[in-house]
């Protein structure tokens, strides 16, 4: 009788073992003990499939055909790098300058200076402008600038031709008082006739209203 009891026992716990380990459970088993003992204990392990070997198991594998040992993500799809974007520092109108100092003998430079209509008066947010450029002259003391004056197409020819010569003096002013020599520096106005944009249209207007200095090397 014990006989049969023991063969009994140990073809139920085979076929317990078998069923916990069939393939329809990709889980796993819990552990499983008979009543024996801790040293009679069976267990059944955890089976990981990864049939893509990306180390993303199945059951939490959301794309299933990644080519093999690819680089995934935690959900096993493939990892998009973000591309590099290589940042370019703006050139600054010194650094032109600089270069045209070591390269050319003559330049026409446009400064970042405009006017209001019918004025000639250097607004503040220029003034930055200016010292940028009194500083690049007097790093390089063998230039001379010729500052010139326009305007836009309203008001007088006349009218227009003086005020041209007064904005292109009012910024020749600014740089001698910014320490660069007098002798260094002449000034004329061109009015409205040099535009670099249309007159009909209040942004080509003010595009117009504008300083140019064309530099010169000593001796040229």
């Amino acid at each position: 009788m014990i006989k049969i009891i023991l063969s009994i026992w140990v073809l139920t716990s085979a076929l317990l073992a078998v069923e916990c380990g069939n393939s329809y459970d990709r889980n796993g088993c819990d552990e499983v003990s008979f009543g024996l003992g801790s040293d009679m204990a069976i267990q059944q392990y955890q089976v990981i499939y990864d049939d893509d070997q990306d180390g993303v198991r199945e059951s939490i594998d959301r794309c299933l055909d990644t080519p093999l040992k690819a680089k995934v993500d935690k959900y096993g799809c493939h990892k998009v790098e973000e591309p590099k974007v290589e940042v370019v520092e703006e050139v600054v109108e010194e650094e032109i300058l600089e270069e045209v100092a070591e390269t050319q003998d003559v330049q026409v430079v446009t400064l970042e200076v405009y006017f209001k209509t019918a004025k000639y008066d250097i607004l503040k947010e220029y003034h930055g402008e200016v010292e940028e450029f009194a500083e690049f002259l007097m790093e390089n003391p063998d230039f001379k600038a010729r500052i010139v004056g326009h305007t836009d197409s309203r008001s007088k020819y006349t009218n227009n031709m003086e005020l041209s010569k007064n904005r292109a003096n009012a910024v020749k002013d600014a740089l001698i008082a910014l320490g660069v020599e007098a002798s260094r520096l002449s000034s004329d106005g061109v009015g409205p006739n040099e535009p670099v944009a249309t007159n009909s249209t209040a942004s080509g207007r003010a595009q117009n209203r504008r300083i140019e200095v064309t530099l010169t090397r000593d001796g040229e």
